[in-house]
This record gives C-alpha cells, structure tokens and sequence, in this order.
C-alpha cells in the first residue's frame, strides 16, 4: 500500500509550560503543548491537563488535525504517493506526513539541451549535429512519451564579455555574432524537426573564459511558453559546456549592476527569426541561490555534460556548482562524440536518487527520515534507490503563531522530489479560538455593563471586575491629576491603596522616602494622598527626627512634635530638630537649668553644641569655670595700643638710660621689660598658662606685648622695647623708585644704540653692492622710431 500515514506525535512536557500565564483563550492555545481553556462564565481561564477536571463543561481544546488529503497510487505514471495535504497545527504539536517515492520505468521525459555556443564548442557542435537523429531514438528506450528540445548560449554582447569587433560583424565566415541565449527548438518528439533545426546553427565566439551559462539555464526555466515543458513529466536540463560560469555580480565589469528578476525575457525576433533573450544587457548574471530555486520551484533537474575541461574545473561542477544546484555532472569527450551514452548514463543518475527539497518559513520546522538503506539525513536523500519504493517520514511542526496565521490564513510549503514530482503542504494553526468571534453584548453574566467573549467579561468604560460590577468613574484624583494619586487601585468607586512595599507602587511611586524609620508605613486617604513617612526628615533620614509624628493634611505634611519630659515643653522646628533638651546637662543636679546658668541656648543645634558660654565659662553646658581652673588666657586688646606704644617707647628709652613716664589711670598693671623675652616667659603674678604673646605696627616700627591673667581676673602686659627700621619706610619707597626709573632709562638707551648699529651695517653693504653693478645705455628692444628716411636715388642726377 502506497499512500499517506499521518501519526500525531504529543510529547509529555506539559509541566515546562505555565498555563495560568495566559489571560485570553487565544493566548492559551497558541502555548506548546496541551493547555486548555475553559470558557465557563465566573470560572473562565486557562488550564494544564491535570487540572482541566476543574471545568467539567464548556473546555476548549485544541490539537493538531489534518484538515484534506490528496494521495495518488504509485503506478508508472505517477511516482509520488501524495498530491496535497492540509494541515492545522498547534504550536509544537507536531504530525508525521509519510509520502511513498518510486522510480517509474516508462515517465513521460522533458529533455532540454542548452549547447555552449563558444569557439572552443565549434568541433562538438558538429558531432552533435552528425547524431542529432539518433538523439530521439535513444531516449525511446528510457520514456515512451519524450520530448527533446534544444536551446544554446555564449556570453552577454558587450565588452569585457565580447569585443567590438565581433559585435559589429562576422569575423569568419560559417560564426555567428555573439548572443546571450538562443531559443532554437521547443520540446517536441519529432525527430525530423529536431534534426532540421539543429543543422542551421553556427558556432559563435566571445573573449573571455567564463561562459553566460546562469542566464540560459534559467530562461530555458522559467519561459514555459517558449520551451513548453509537460506539467506531470521528468524534466532534465542537459548543458554543455567546456568552461566556467559567470555569476552575479560580474555584469558590473559592463556596467550592468540591475539585479536579475528571475522572469522571462525570451522573445522572437521577427527581423532575424530568431528567439534570443532581450534583457541581455539590461540585468546582470542571476545567482545561484536565484537559480536553484527557480529549478526547484519548476522541479527542474540539472545535468552539467562537461567536454574535456581539466580536473580543476569538472571537481568545481561536481563538488559545488552540481549538489548547490540539486542536479549531477557528467563527461563528455572532447568533441562530444559519446553524447548519447552520456545522455543515458544523466537519466539514470536522476531516477538513481530520491531527494526532498524544500524552504521553510521561521516559524515552521520539520525534520525528515527514510526508510531506505543508502539515506543521508544531512540532504534528505535516499540514493541507488533502483526500482525500490522508498518511504519519508516528514515530521511537521508549528514554532509560534505569526499574524497571517492568526489571520486564518496559511504558509504553503512545495517538497519537490527532482526527477519525480513535487507534492504541496498547506499549514494553518490554532491560533486563534472560535469563541472569540461569538461575542455577546451587554450579558447578563457582566452585570450588562460588558460583553461576555470566551467565558470573559471585558468590560464597558467604567465599569471593571469579573462581572463588571465595579464603577471607575467615581474614584476620587489626586493633586498630581492621577485616580488614587498613582498609589492605588481603584475598586468599585474606591481607592484601595497600595502597600508601602508592593511591586505596584515601586513602579508608580519614584519619589518615595527611606521608610525604614517609621515603624508601620502607611498610605491612606480617600485618594491616597496620605503617608505617614513624607514628612522632613534629618540628615540620617529619620522622619520628623524620630522625635515627632507625621501627620498629612490634603496631601500637605507637617509634624507633629513630642513634649519633652525635662521642660514639659513641645519641640519645635519643621522636623521636629529643635529642643530645649539639647541645653541641659544630664550630669547635673538641675535638670531644668539651660547651659548650667552660664550662656545662652540655641535649642535648633545639635545636642553638646547648643550653648554659647559666657566669659569665664566654657565646656558643652558650660559647665566648666575657666577662671578658676586657670586655663583662661589674656586677650589681645586693641584698646591698649596707646598704653603699649608709649611702654615700648619706655622701654627703648630705659635701655637707652633715657627717663620717659606712662604712669595713667588707664595705663594700670604694665610692666617695662628692657629686652625682648624668651618664649617661656611668664608675667610675674599672672596664671599659670594664661600668658599670650600680641604684636602690631605702627609707622615703621613694630610693638610686642605679653598679655596674661592675674589671680583675680586682671589684665597683666609686659612691654619691650620697640623694634624699628633703621630707615623710613618712606626713604626706602623713594630709593626703589628712582632705580627703577634709571633702570629703565638705561635699557631704552641701549635698544636705540642696537639699532642704530645694524642700520650703519646695512648702508655700507648697500654701498658696496652699488659701486660694483655697472650700467649701460640700452634701447628697448621693441621700440620703433617714428621716422622713416627715404634717400631719392635720382636725386642731383643730370
């Protein structure tokens, strides 16, 4: 039995795939694998087999199904088990499609020869033309029902391809002007009129090596007018040649970088009577991949006949340009002699093997097996099949629903088995669910506010819910314009608000503060306005300082400060930073007295820095008397420069046995010191540690002072003499100046000598050059005098 087996192949890994993830019944049947929806009202979703119990009515399954079939018996005039099958598939449920292949003794046989018309063809064009009636007789023995046509090809005719001496006329009688491609005879199975036409052709020459091969092969294809190839036939493509080939991209040497549109530009000629392909020098070469798939396309076979090339180019045909092309190459002789054993010895490597070849779309995949015994996966091939009916085994399989398929609309897919016949592969997909397109307005199962589609309410503006019982016209908007203030659900005409740490809110609300030091962060409010963590906070981050709390009035924060439980009274400030308690000392026995009594608070500072001491008093409460721990230091007294100028006059005076007096009432408790003291010098009387060391100027002399504290508090000054500059500041100004002054003077006097200088140097040069040039009178050369002097020759004559 030769026909077509199909096997739905599930595959067990249903638990990979999260049915639940899907919200539509079209999301759930376009899952891999067996997901099925239930379409029940209340209870619509999408379930995993082993809870589809759970809906015992009204589930939706779908599963890969083959939709039509056309299959043929194998007999000797069909070869290929199978025409045509539909198929709809689920996403990664695949079906296997088995289609039997065998070779048919008597097929009907297309053969089509396309010649190389080149001048190194010149001596098989003869043999060729000597055999040309033996040609149909042979193939009798293969195919009852044949036909044979012929066609040939040199080059494009321009140059680099052919020269211009060629094109303009024949450069030897008996040699045709060069062609891209000849049509000569369509298929036919009389023998004379193969013959007939076969005698009228002349050999033809271009210049380079490569040969226009591409642009014949695919003419001679895709004009089915012209060549008139059988629909239900083995059709063989037979070229010979003794050269390479051109490929795309070459016809940029001429100019001509037009892609190849892979049509047909084949055309009779009523001027020349002939069939030559027209768009020659309009398009370049066509390209292989162009040119396998249009041999594909029309289940075209090619056979490359190669006349005594070197090894080099018969391994190029028959390991790369033959298996990329899905046909075969074979040798001729030199001159073609044995063309007929070649052409027998092409057919049975045609039928000799049984290929599938196909293109698929991305999101189609299919893997293929064989029966046979001689199978290459890798090519999908079965080979020396003989007269052996071989079977594949094509495993079909949908990778995703693409829109054309949610479209209901199908991916054709042609398997073409070269030599035998193609077969055609329509692939539709559960893509989409019938349910959706059956929608019921205004259901009573969405509260008439919605329609009902698959089990689904989808719901009217403003209503929302299973059933679309919910109202979401009537939730309040917050300041920012947003329902629920972006931080809340609105539910049935109200604002659920999120919580503090939900998905939901981290993705609305980027303005959130640090939390962390509020114990139970909260949004509230009608519109959820309100937290109790938005308030000011310090500069760790804590809200309202942790010493207050947050209270939200329409969206406006403020804090609400604790009462201290030293002083009863409230904090202040906007986060509650200030406190009365920053100015009391825990270690004291007072507990209510601000800086010990000895300074002023200022309640906004931090703790320990909130007290500004009074003099005498010092620590973070004042605490601490500096009096009495004799750590206070004299000042340096503005106030006593008078005093400590006429001491230091006094003490110069003295070290100069001179007598002057400072003795005043505000000139109290200064001493004279006769030279200047050392470092460790202490006031007679005054504290110890309590001594600092003071200076001024004045005029041009400098003043130093000690200045200390006395047991009672005092003010104690030791006065030195005073240190003054040995000339006045003035006289030293007055001297910088005129040095200056002449400095500069000297330095323009010296530039103007330089110069004068080398201008001396540079006349007497000039000088001397003059003396040693000598002139002479000279009439310019083009000059004409005006006078013209004619002498009389008859002049004094007698």
């Amino acid at each position: 039995m030769f026909g077509l087996l199909v096997l739905l192949l599930f595959t067990s890994t249903e638990a990979a795939v999260n049915c639940s993830s899907a919200s539509t019944c079209t999301e759930c049947i376009s899952l891999p694998y067996s997901c099925f929806w239930c379409y029940t009202p209340g209870l619509a979703r999408c379930l995993s087999p082993e809870d589809k119990d759970n809906c015992s009515t009204s589930l939706s399954s779908y599963s890969s199904a083959i939709n039509e079939i056309n299959e043929l018996p194998i007999s000797d005039q069909n070869q290929v088990s199978l025409k045509s099958v539909s198929l709809k598939l689920r996403v990664n449920e695949s079906i296997d499609v088995k289609v039997s292949v065998k070779a048919s003794n008597d097929y009907p046989l297309d053969l089509y020869i396309l010649m190389d018309l080149s001048s190194s063809f010149g001596t098989d064009l003869d043999n060729v033309k000597n055999i040309a009636p033996q040609l149909p007789l042979s193939l009798q023995n293969v195919s009852s029902s044949f036909k044979i046509g012929f066609g040939a090809f040199v080059d494009k005719p321009i140059l680099p391809f052919t020269s211009n001496q060629q094109l303009m006329y024949d450069p030897m009688p008996g040699i045709t002007i060069p062609f891209s491609y000849e049509h000569i005879v369509s298929l036919t199975n009389s023998s004379d009129l193969f013959n007939s036409e076969l005698q009228d052709i002349s050999i033809s020459t271009n210049v380079d090596n490569p040969e226009g091969t591409l642009d014949a092969m695919l003419q001679a294809v895709v004009c089915d007018d012209v060549i008139e190839w059988r629909e239900d036939s083995r059709k063989i493509l037979l070229v010979m040649t003794d050269d390479v080939l051109h490929t795309a991209g070459d016809g940029s040497l001429a100019g001509i970088v037009k892609p190849n549109d892979g049509l047909c530009h084949t055309e009779y000629d009523e001027s020349t009577n002939r069939t030559l392909y027209t768009a020659s020098l309009l398009q370049d070469y066509p390209s292989m991949e162009l040119v396998k798939m249009t041999l594909t396309n029309n289940d075209v076979v090619p056979v490359f006949a190669l006349a005594g090339v070197s090894d080099d180019i018969f391994a190029l045909y028959n390991e790369s340009v033959s298996p990329f092309l899905n046909g075969f190459s074979v040798a001729l002789q030199k001159d073609s002699s044995n063309l007929i054993s070649v052409l027998i010895e092409a057919y049975r490597k045609v039928v000799a093997n049984a290929q599938l070849s196909f293109n698929l779309p991305d999101h189609i995949s299919a893997t293929v097996k064989a029966n046979c015994s001689n199978y290459f996966p890798q090519r999908r091939e079965c080979v020396e099949i003989g007269n052996e009916t071989v079977e594949f085994t094509m495993s079909v399989s949908l990778r995703e629903c693409t829109q054309e398929l949610r479209d209901n609309k199908s991916t054709d897919i042609i398997v073409t088995i070269p030599g035998f016949s193609r077969f055609l592969i329509k692939v539709s997909g559960h893509c989409s669910c019938e349910c959706e397109s059956q929608s019921t307005r205004g259901s009573t199962e969405c509260s008439k506010n919605g329609n009902l589609t698959c089990g689904l309410c989808n719901c009217d503006e403003g209503w929302e819910g299973s059933t679309c019982s919910c109202s979401t016209l009537q939730c309040p908007v917050g300041l920012n314009g947003k329902t629920c203030n972006g931080r809340g659900a609105c539910e049935c005409g109200e604002c659920h608000c999120y919580n503090v740490n939900s998905a939901e809110l981290s993705d609305i609300d980027s303005t959130m503060l640090d939390t962390t030091s509020v114990d139970n962060p909260l949004i509230y409010g009608a519109a959820c306005e309100c937290s109790n963590y938005e308030c000011l906070t310090d500069g760790d981050g804590t809200v309202c300082s942790g010493e207050g709390e947050c209270q939200c009035y329409n969206g406006t924060y403020e804090c609400l400060c604790a009462v201290s439980a030293l002083t009863g009274e409230r904090r202040t400030g906007e986060w509650c930073q200030c406190s009365t308690d920053h100015c009391i000392d825990p270690d004291a026995n007072n507990q209510t007295l601000l800086c010990s009594g000895n300074g002023t608070c200022s309640p906004c500072e931090p703790k320990g820095q909130a007290c500004t001491c009074n003099d005498l008093y010092s620590g973070p409460y004042c605490e601490e008397s500096t009096f009495v721990s004799g750590t206070l230091l004299g000042s340096c007294d503005n106030s006593v420069r008078d005093c400590v100028i006429c001491y230091g006059e006094a003490a110069r005076s003295e070290s100069e046995n001179s007598s002057i007096s400072c003795g005043s009432s505000s000139c109290d408790n200064f001493a004279l010191l006769t030279s200047s003291p050392s470092d460790d010098y202490i006031i007679p009387g005054s504290l110890p540690n309590s001594n600092t060391d003071c200076s001024f100027i004045s005029g041009e002399c400098q003043y130093t002072y000690i200045a200390g504290r006395g047991p009672d508090g005092e003010d104690l000054y030791a006065v030195p003499p005073r240190i003054c500059l040995p000339i006045p500041i003035w006289a030293i100004v007055t001297i910088l100046l005129v040095l200056i002054i002449l400095l500069g003077i000297g330095i323009l006097i010296a530039i103007k000598c330089c110069c004068m200088y080398l201008d001396y140097k540079e006349y007497n040069s000039f000088k001397a050059e003059v003396s040693k040039a000598s002139f002479e009178r000279m009439e310019n050369p083009m000059y004409h005098t005006p006078d013209v002097t004619y002498k009389n020759i008859a002049y004094g004559s007698e």
